[in-house]
């Protein structure tokens, strides 16, 4: 192992002199002659050990500690300092010296510049004897397919190639550090790839030739300790089953790792989630999400409960899912679905008329059914104001956050987004992973099926008929049967809750949707189904927002006279004064010719002439503008030439 040390001293002649002996003896030196150029060295390489002047602005001030704040900073704890000085004093020694409450001290040595490089070269030894636990002696073997490079590529894909060489050296001193006193340690499989995080497959080797067994995450120095820090404060003690154990951490500059055991299982035999249900039968599948709810996951969803009555579910999932600000603009939201539509029909698996306020599905039997198109309201979308029943929750039921074994076993492995929260989420995200990942080869006909039986039911301890279905959506649809039965024990078998969280998990799903990327079919299908549910939770969730409107403002245009109000397709529509007087005109003589003559009179109680047909154009252009689908093809005013204007209700 080649000893990396950075020497930091404002003193040029100093630190080139101690810089060419250092290195004659073997080490490998950077040199810094300012706390920010050592700071640009501890940001962009890895060090072992960090040997900084208290002094690096002026050696005559006595207030300069600028060396010690730069030891003290908080990122690169995880690097033994030596202070170096002139002007030793007990109180900088105490302060350097002092214990943290992480990692190490700001500095673990403090030398008198004036010992000579004796000293130096001697605390330099002792610091990797006592402090660094990097044990050069430990082999790091990798299997094909899984080098060093490769995991730094996916841990930070934009790195240059050197700094991808170096940080190649750091992660193979961070296996040597987390699993210090090992003789080998052998990277056998990547397991699952998160953001800025790997999941590993580690064998472990002692001196005397044991083996053991560990599942290692490792990844960017504060995703890793974010994660450490939720298992340690977040996830419930252990009580039962089979439990995943943190039994070892360590970190480098840029890199953390954190070591896992899984108590009474082999990582060998397990695969992750999304495999294990692709590959086995609907039973197992069953016993799956038994053994979940029941042995891992109810200690997490019975401890810390709570209900909160001021925030509401949207509030947590909007939130947690990132549905804010531009992700939800209308327009950029609305040219997001059309274009989807567009590739959909490019690839062969759906036909879609997009409006404003309509989406028409065209079935290959060319029949079609026609849902409200909810682009124009999901900004402002409050499906209901119940209060929340919460507790600790995973967060990451996925195709990767779980390992299963062969008898169906399933183990946590990911604790990056634990927390708590509304408990409904770990099931309708489970719901939403089978629906729109794990599916694999059914068309939209299928998945349009599904999603019709899925709505069917009104409670969540309802059984959903899969008979006659497509065998895979059949094993879906078993699979969420247990899941909402199981949903119901926990939350109770109300479906509204659950159905709004399953609204909210498809519409984060669509957003993830980018028009600029060209996407293989499967993926393309994916999304498309979570367009197509987006919709049809909408409707299904619509009658309960607005229970006591009449069928056509669900389904066309009504008036509300008594409360002035106008509904078109659900959805609510301001007008000016002029124009809702207009359309009343309309309405009241709906689905038949209604003469210039007659709405002159009505609307202005004169004749009909040239004041008034201007009147009554710019009216009817604003008018159009906002109860049309599409102003420049109406589908409810028609214009009758030379005639006057009709109000088509019977659609």
């Amino acid at each position: 192992m080649q000893k990396r040390i950075l020497l930091v001293d404002n003193d040029v002649d100093f630190l080139e002199t101690r810089s060419e002996l250092l290195e004659r003896s073997g080490l490998t030196v950077f040199q810094a002659s300012s706390a920010e150029e050592g700071e640009r060295i501890l940001q962009r390489n890895w060090i072992h050990v960090a040997i900084i002047d208290l002094r690096l602005r002026d050696d005559n001030d006595p207030r300069d500690t600028s060396g010690l704040n730069l030891a003290k900073a908080a990122q690169y704890r995880s690097v033994p300092k030596i202070i170096l000085t002139r002007y030793p004093s007990y109180e900088y020694v105490r302060e350097a010296l002092g214990p943290m409450l992480e990692g190490l001290p700001p500095a673990v040595d403090f030398l008198d510049k004036r010992e000579g490089v004796e000293a130096i070269t001697e605390a330099i030894e002792r610091v990797y004897r006592d402090y660094l636990r990097i044990n050069g002696q430990t082999q790091i073997e990798v299997h094909e397919g899984l080098p060093l490079f490769y995991l730094v590529n996916l841990i930070e894909p934009e790195l240059d190639s050197d700094s991808v060489i170096d940080r190649s050296n750091e992660l193979e001193d961070l296996f040597r550090r987390l699993f210090y006193g090992a003789r080998q340690v052998t990277l056998s499989r990547l397991v699952a790839r998160q953001e800025q995080r790997t999941t590993l497959l580690v064998f472990v080797f002692s001196p005397d030739g044991a083996e053991s067994h560990y599942l290692v995450k490792c990844g960017l120095r504060q995703a890793v300790h974010k994660e450490a820090a939720n298992y340690t404060h977040l996830v419930p003690p252990v009580s039962s089953g089979r439990p995943t154990i943190k039994a070892k951490q360590t970190e480098t500059i840029h890199f953390g790792a954190v070591a896992y055991t899984l108590t009474g299982g082999n990582p060998e035999e397990m695969t992750p989630l999304g495999r294990f249900y692709q590959d086995n039968s609907k039973e197992q599948v069953t016993r799956l999400l038994t053994y979940l709810f029941s042995a891992c996951l109810a200690p997490w969803h019975t401890r810390n409960r709570f209900r909160d009555t001021q925030k509401r579910l949207a509030d947590y999932l909007q939130e947690w899912l990132q549905l804010a600000g531009d992700t939800l603009d209308p327009e950029r939201f609305g040219l997001r679905v059309q274009n989807l539509c567009q590739k959909a029909l490019a690839a062969g698996f759906a036909e879609v008329t997009y409006t404003p306020t309509q989406l028409i599905f065209h079935r290959v039997d060319h029949s079609s059914v026609t849902y409200f198109n909810p682009v124009g309201r999901i900004a402002n979308m409050q499906f209901s104001d119940g209060p929340v029943l919460g507790g600790t929750v995973y967060c990451q039921l996925n195709a990767d956050g779980i390992l299963v074994d062969r008898q169906a076993y399933p183990w946590l492995i990911d604790y990056s987004r634990v927390t708590r929260g509304p408990l409904v989420y770990d099931f309708v995200k489970l719901e939403s992973v089978i629906k729109f990942e794990l599916l694999s080869d059914p068309g939209i006909p299928a998945r349009h099926e599904m999603e019709e039986r899925l709505l069917s039911v009104s409670r969540l301890d309802q059984k959903v008929d899969s008979a006659g279905l497509n065998p895979e959506i059949q094993k879906a649809i078993e699979a969420i049967n247990h899941l909402r039965h199981c949903a119901a024990r926990v939350v109770g078998p109300e479906f509204e809750p659950y159905r709004e969280g399953l609204w909210w998990y498809a519409l984060h799903q669509l957003t993830q949707y980018d028009p600029a990327i060209q996407y293989p079919q499967r993926w393309l299908l994916c999304y498309f189904h979570s367009l197509l549910s987006v919709v049809m939770l909408y409707q299904n969730l619509a009658k309960n927002i607005e229970p006591d409107l009449p069928e056509e403002a669900l389904k066309s245009l009504w008036i509300d006279e008594d409360n002035s109000e106008v509904w078109v397709e659900s959805q609510r529509v301001e007008l000016a004064p002029g124009e809702y007087d207009l359309l009343l005109v309309l309405y009241r003589h709906a689905n038949r010719l209604c003469t210039r003559q007659e709405i002159s009179q009505e609307l202005y109680r004169t004749d009909y002439g040239l004041e008034t047909e201007d009147a009554i154009n710019t009216t009817m252009t604003r008018l159009r503008r906002k109860i049309e689908p599409d102003p420049r093809r109406p589908r409810y005013i028609a214009t009758v030439r030379g005639r006057g204007y009709k109000l088509d209700l019977r659609r």
